[in-house]
């Protein structure tokens, strides 16, 4: 038995599920790379890893007369970040 920690970081994946799936995929390849055929997920959450900000802004001056228009738009990023246990089933 071991414990495991894994997360979606670096990961192509946009979707809540999408992530899910490749917390699940690395948290069974590290228990497979310790000889375990299974996983026991003891928690899967969501972490903050920062955002992404896009802005813009324009001026224009008439004489001694300056007006100027901002806009900008933010988003979060999350991950999914999962832990577990690897563990060995006998099969009969």
């Amino acid at each position: 038995m071991a414990l495991l920690d894994a997360s979606s970081k670096n990961s192509w994946a946009v979707t809540d599920q999408g992530k899910t799936d490749k917390v699940i995929e690395r948290l069974k390849k590290q228990a497979a790379a310790l000889g375990a055929n299974g996983v026991l997920i003891s928690g899967l959450s969501n972490q903050s890893a920062g955002s992404v900000s896009v802005g813009s802004a324009t001026a224009n001056s008439y004489g001694h007369t300056a007006t100027a228009f901002g806009t900008g738009f933010s988003a979060p990023i999350m991950l999914k970040e999962a832990s577990g246990m690897a563990i060995y089933v006998i099969q009969e």
